[in-house]
């Protein structure tokens, strides 16, 4: 009786390519996938308003993380409609995203964030293995994870750290945040610049 209207249309595109330059996000996916959106192929599943709700769902828990760092006296910036481009170019080839968030720690130390939401049972396929700091947060140090599909982060972590904005901001380390949906459980990855992978 309500919920029918609540859906709408879905707002949310994942073209791999805009005006020559991939996506960082998109780096690792289906490269034959990529070529068929940049091309305007239809999709067999295209988005609908459920796909817009859900990415809607994670910019809140993406939200809440952001407002938990300042309240806990970090200096943010980059995050919400003040979200910048960074860009990196190899061999002609360029990318370009947008890093969900730059932070100053109290120390001076300013490091790129990565911020995910995900359900329960994405979130312990990242944990599983990784050491819990206190009870329901976790430090995940098996960088193995951030290859696996169906969630390749790596790739995306990687154009960041070796982006012109890092390069300028002096970034030596990203760090993933990841947030259980259902539990609230939070877990990092920290990341460093791995040259090999990034020419990979």
């Amino acid at each position: 009786m309500l919920i029918e209207s609540l859906h709408g249309e879905s707002q949310w595109v994942r073209s791999p390519m805009t005006n020559g330059n991939i996506r960082m996000s998109m780096t690792e996916n289906c490269p034959r996938q990529q070529v068929y959106v940049a091309l305007g192929y239809a999709q067999d599943y295209p988005e609908t308003g459920r796909s817009q709700m859900a990415a809607d769902d994670g910019n809140l828990h993406e939200s809440d993380v952001v407002n938990r760092f300042l309240k806990a006296g970090y200096r943010c910036w980059n995050y919400g409609e003040d979200q910048a481009m960074v860009h990196f170019e190899r061999d002609g080839v360029r990318f370009r995203g947008h890093p969900d968030l730059f932070m100053e720690t109290p120390e001076g130390e300013v490091l790129g964030v990565e911020l995910k939401g995900y359900r329960d049972e994405t979130f312990r396929q990242f944990v599983q293995g990784a050491v819990q700091t206190v009870p329901g947060m976790w430090s995940v140090s098996d960088w193995s994870k951030l290859t696996k599909r169906p969630y390749p982060l790596m790739g995306q972590l990687q154009m960041y750290l070796h982006s012109d904005t890092s390069a300028s901001y002096g970034i030596d380390k990203w760090v993933l945040v990841m947030k259980n949906k259902n539990t609230a459980e939070l877990a990092e990855c920290i990341v460093t610049k791995d040259d090999d992978y990034i020419n990979r």
